[in-house]
């Protein structure tokens, strides 16, 4: 049986680049963003509609579906995202995604935002992993620069010009 994986990003510019290196590894991966892959468009009001095209016999023959970048997404996108999964149970579905970021534009005004986003995500997604160790750094003093400089990003008793110079001090930003 052929297994169809498909991979969701929130940008257009993304799910080509995510395509583009699957292609050169010889991995045959099929992406596109939230609204191609729903079958949604924007009318004048800035509003998702729903297309005439169904892609429902697609949606029948996937076996995994994951949504890139969860946390880029709007409220309202991600009611789309559990409607679909509850339409199509048979999927596995994941998300990847740091919510340690801004959220995503015109959403929602809610003061508690992250923590109230987190919620809706982890309702659509109740099973997770929590990756803590950066592969991209190769040593464990650059790892421990990370997460200084996060722990200082996040603390918002900590002024910003105090955590550019802890930057500088640690060259993470080097200056001429």
């Amino acid at each position: 049986k052929n297994k169809i994986h498909q991979f969701i990003t929130p940008y257009n510019l993304q799910s080509i680049e995510m395509k583009n290196e699957a292609k050169e590894r010889n991995i045959d991966l099929n992406t596109s963003t939230l609204y191609n892959f729903l079958g949604l468009s924007v009318n004048e009001d800035n509003e998702a509609v729903k297309k005439a095209v169904s892609n429902d016999d697609y949606y029948k023959t996937l076996e995994v579906v994951v949504f890139d970048e969860i946390a880029n997404y709007s409220v309202k996108d991600l009611s789309h995202i559990k409607k679909f999964i509850d339409r199509y149970p048979h999927i596995k579905y994941f998300s990847t995604g740091d919510f340690n970021q801004n959220k995503p534009i015109n959403d929602t005004t809610i003061k508690d935002y992250k923590t109230y986003y987190k919620n809706i995500v982890y309702s659509i997604f109740p099973n997770r992993i929590t990756l803590k160790l950066s592969k991209r750094l190769k040593t464990e003093e650059d790892r421990n620069k990370l997460n200084s400089i996060k722990e200082m990003i996040f603390n918002d008793s900590i002024p910003i010009s105090n955590v550019i110079k802890k930057m500088i001090a640690l060259k993470f930003i080097k200056t001429t």
